[in-house]
């Protein structure tokens, strides 16, 4: 049987990750000489499956990259069956870091995934066949398991779904026929055995007559069994031995030794409680469907093969830079060897002595009323370029071709949803199924992150490893730091340019070097005046502006006729122009600006292929239907504009467009994944959903998302018993946010919303009918819409603030607030998230299931992943009490 509840993933020892380490010991006991002939070229290895198997051992091959340096993106789930079909090979995982590292866990990782997924496929293929011939028991495996590698074959057999019986001489008491002959009898073994063991551990005795399996049976042997007992003499032995001690005595047995799927027919008895088998894992499998069940290859790419290896190719092909005399000059003196080795710590360092975006806002907003500081913006950007190396006018002779993307809501949801639909066809043409490189490389920009800043930018679907980013990081620092010699900005004062112009310069420098071809830049704040905005028209395929809502009021007006204005600063003349559906007032004044620059105003409705294609997002939300038309209206605009128009519809015929999009479309939008977005985490008894939403008009979208789960919670089987919700709001009006949710949630009208992957009714919700269950939702009143509540700062744990004072005031004046909008005394307020953590699992103990929204802020969102990540065992062990970018 398959596990049934949460991932394999969390069995695994504490230890399990030495294992790997003495692995690559025995890989490579001294010098890596291959290593030193390739180098530490930043590359993406693509992970092929070439035949049909489980896929199994994910925690493994994570591991051994991770110790080698690399990150893995998987697009295959583990308990999955991989299968290339017809093609001969599929996309199973993305593997990114230097070269020589690469290819230092190219071995050792395909193994352990060969043999692990090995054992899952025979195990998965041996359950169906024992439950196709009707046996209702356990299925096992055997302890005859390969030295050194038993935490692998355990881990295939249970992701195969199958019992991985005893995992060693400690797991439970086995008595076979020595044990008893040197102690002399079954009786005093078995004795001896429960002395020794105690009541934890289970005795088994190994017996090969009926006569002895009574005789273990009344010493009181807990699991009997009967050795190499086969076809009708097992049947007969294992029914007479229930009938003669039915109602006496509770024991399980076990049948071992022989079960082949040749012959499952004759060991198939339901008076059996266990069937072991070593076949599923032992030598006598045949060595093609044992070893290489799942044939694999990794292959790392640029664009032109060289062969390395049986299963690897590497290009190492040059991009040209078109840069300026003077640029060049700067990079040549950047490109000599530093003194001192930088790591990755000490580019986070060095990054935050840069001005931060909070003092940006801070100077707009005290500037005097005669000046705009936001003027100054785009010509310190440019000359910032021109220090880095760049000259932007040339950006698009580079080679990359940028979707330019604005807006106050959903920016970052629409970019992983277009980068999500073109990944599909990125990996089509790793797999050559697409004769065409269109696509290539695909880039992503966003801001603000929320565990590391690594995840701002990203190449195919990964953020750019530690290595990658400290090299580039300081190519740029090193060469900001030879023009400092000839005095400082002149505009600015600075001899670097602020955070989230470092980093945007940063994510450009990035693509360039990595070869990019597609690049997805979302704004900080506003348009016209954003870093981002250095970008020239030839360098642009499509300008995109999200939802528009009241936000960064300071520094782009407090109407949205005055932030429409600044969104609409990105439009570029000849470059097609994308929006959703407006308040008019915004309406206008963007169709006034693409008038002025030249361009059409292309408005996307909400598509109803989406809402009656059978489609299921893989983001919450109902508003996340108008991201995706959005999403999919600009992908389709962007392959057609690179010569992909196969299958593809014009804009102009997505509203009527009934035939089905493509499947990379399709798949694209439903695997689409952006953490802390309407996120739905399960862990134990403690349902966490996740928003970092800080503005009004998201706040709302949050409250009617929240209250729509809370009330569909109440029809399943195992409805909530509480509620919580844990806040935090330090740059904008918290109070005012916290009372818009509330308000929002009491105001809440359900209606029957279309499900996706992650809003699957119960069984007994489903039958009640839909408009019986919207009549009882609509009866739902509560008197308190949260149980608990903790208000605490975005510092994610407790021991950072020891010896510190923490100003708590706002969320002081927050829990106020809250005792007044939902009249609960029950709220608290911390210095940390890892004690409002702690507040949810004391909350959730014993049976109780808890529903926990967490919201008002993405740095928030961000402390708590970080605090989960730590694990139970870091909470259980401490018991306590009771950057957004910018232009």
């Amino acid at each position: 049987m398959a596990l049934q509840h949460g991932n394999p993933a969390d069995l695994l020892p504490v230890h399990w990750k030495s294992q790997i380490t003495a692995w690559f010991a025995e890989d490579t006991p001294s010098f890596d000489y291959g290593g030193f002939v390739v180098g530490d070229s930043e590359r993406t290895a693509t992970l092929f499956g070439k035949s049909k198997a489980i896929l199994a051992g994910v925690p493994f091959f994570d591991e051994i990259f991770a110790q080698a340096g690399c990150t893995v993106k998987w697009h295959v789930k583990e308990g999955a069956e991989v299968d290339p079909g017809s093609k001969g090979k599929i996309a199973v995982a993305t593997v990114t870091g230097p070269v020589r590292k690469l290819l230092l866990g190219e071995r050792v990782a395909l193994n352990t995934l060969s043999r692990c997924s090995a054992v899952a496929t025979k195990s998965r293929n041996m359950d169906e066949l024992v439950r196709k011939a009707g046996y209702k028991g356990i299925l096992a495996g055997t302890r005859k398991t390969t030295p050194g590698f038993r935490l692998v074959e355990k881990y295939g057999m249970i992701v195969g779904g199958v019992d991985g019986h005893r995992h060693d001489l400690s797991s439970m008491i086995m008595l076979k026929d020595n044990h008893i002959w040197a102690r002399g009898s079954i009786t005093e073994a078995v004795k001896a055995a429960k002395s020794a063991g105690g009541f934890a551990l289970k005795v088994e005795v190994e017996v090969d007559s009926e006569e002895g399996a009574d005789e273990a049976i009344a010493a009181g042997a807990d699991i009997i069994m009967l050795d190499n007992f086969d076809g009708d003499g097992l049947k007969v032995a294992a029914r007479s031995i229930r009938g003669r001690w039915a109602g006496k005595r509770e024991f399980l047995l076990e049948c071992s030794g022989g079960l082949t799927s040749e012959n499952v027919g004759t060991y198939i008895n339901n008076d059996i409680d266990i069937i072991s088998t070593s076949s599923i894992h032992q030598g006598n499998v045949p060595k093609a469907s044992m070893t290489t069940p799942l044939f694999l290859s990794l292959c790392v790419r640029r664009a032109i093969a060289v062969p390395l290896s049986l299963s690897l190719s590497l290009s190492l092909a040059v991009r040209p830079l078109s840069v300026s005399c003077a640029a060049r000059r700067t990079m040549e003196n950047s490109i000599r060897p530093h003194p001192t080795r930088r790591t990755y710590d000490d580019a986070l360092a060095d990054l935050q002595t840069l001005q931060s975006n909070r003092a940006i806002r801070t100077a707009i907003a005290d500037a005097p009323q005669d000046t705009d500081p936001n003027r100054r913006a785009i010509p310190e950007m440019l000359e910032w370029a021109r220090k880095a190396g760049y000259e932007a006018a040339e950006l698009g002779n580079q080679g990359q071709r940028y979707i330019h993307v604005a807006g106050t809501k959903g920016k970052g949801s629409m970019c992983v949803m277009v980068e999500n639909i073109l990944l599909q066809y990125r990996r089509a043409e790793e797999a050559g199924e697409l004769k065409d490189e269109r696509v290539g490389k695909i880039g992503l920009y966003t801001s603000p992150h929320l565990v590391t800043v690594r995840e701002r930018i990203r190449i195919d679907g990964v953020s750019i490893s530690e290595s990658l980013f400290t090299r580039y990081f300081y190519e740029l620092w090193d060469r900001f730091e030879t023009t400092a010699s000839n005095n400082t900005n002149s505009d600015t004062g600075e001899a670097r340019p602020g955070y989230f112009r470092y980093l945007t310069l940063l994510a450009i420098h990035v693509f360039i070097q990595e070869g990019v071809k597609t690049a997805i830049l979302e704004c900080g704040i506003g348009g016209e005046y954003d870093s981002t905005n250095i970008l020239p028209a030839n360098a642009v395929a499509a300008s995109v502006i999200t939802r528009l809502g009241i936000d960064h009021t300071t520094m782009l007006g407090d109407t949205i006729e005055e932030i429409a204005w600044h969104k609409g600063g990105i439009m570029k003349e000849g470059v097609p122009v994308f929006t959703m559906d407006q308040p008019s007032e915004a309406i206008r004044v963007l169709e006034q600006r693409a008038a002025e620059t030249g361009v059409e105003l292309n408005v996307v409705h909400r598509l109803p292929i989406l809402e009656t294609g059978g489609f299921s997002l893989g983001l919450l939300g109902d508003f996340q239907y108008d991201n995706a038309s959005l999403a999919t209206a600009v992908a389709a605009s962007y392959l057609r504009g690179i010569g992909a128009t196969e299958g593809i519809p014009l804009h102009q015929e997505l509203r009527d467009f009934a035939t089905g999009l493509p499947q990379q479309f399709k798949h694209g939008l439903e695997t689409v994944n952006w953490p802390g977005r309407c996120e739905i985490r399960k862990d134990g008894n403690i349902e966490w959903f996740l928003d970092g939403a800080h503005t009004i008009e998201s706040i709302e979208a949050v409250g009617h998302w929240f209250r729509l789960e809370m009330d569909q919670a109440h029809f399943e089987e195992r409805p909530p018993t509480a509620t919580m919700l844990i806040f935090n709001q330090a740059e904008r009006d918290g109070q005012e946010l916290l009372r818009k949710l509330l308000l929002t949630m009491r105001a809440f009208e359900p209606l029957i919303h279309r499900k996706n992957k992650n809003q699957v009714l119960s069984q007994k919700t489903s039958d009640m009918g839909q408009a019986e269950r919207l009549r009882q939702m609509k009866l739902i009143k509560y008197l308190q819409l949260f149980r608990y509540a903790a208000f605490c700062t975005n510092e994610p744990f407790t021991a950072t603030n020891l010896g510190k004072h923490v100003d708590l005031e706002l969320q002081e004046g927050m829990a106020m607030a809250y005792q007044r909008l939902d009249g609960n005394a029950l709220h608290m307020v911390y210095g940390s998230v890892e004690e409002a953590v702690r507040l949810a699992m004391r909350v959730s103990e014993g049976d109780e299931r808890v529903l926990v929204l967490v919201t008002g802020s993405l740095h928030l969102v961000g402390g708590l992943l970080q605090v989960l990540e730590r694990g139970k065992e870091f909470l259980l062990e401490q018991p306590g009490d009771e950057e957004e970018g910018s232009g």
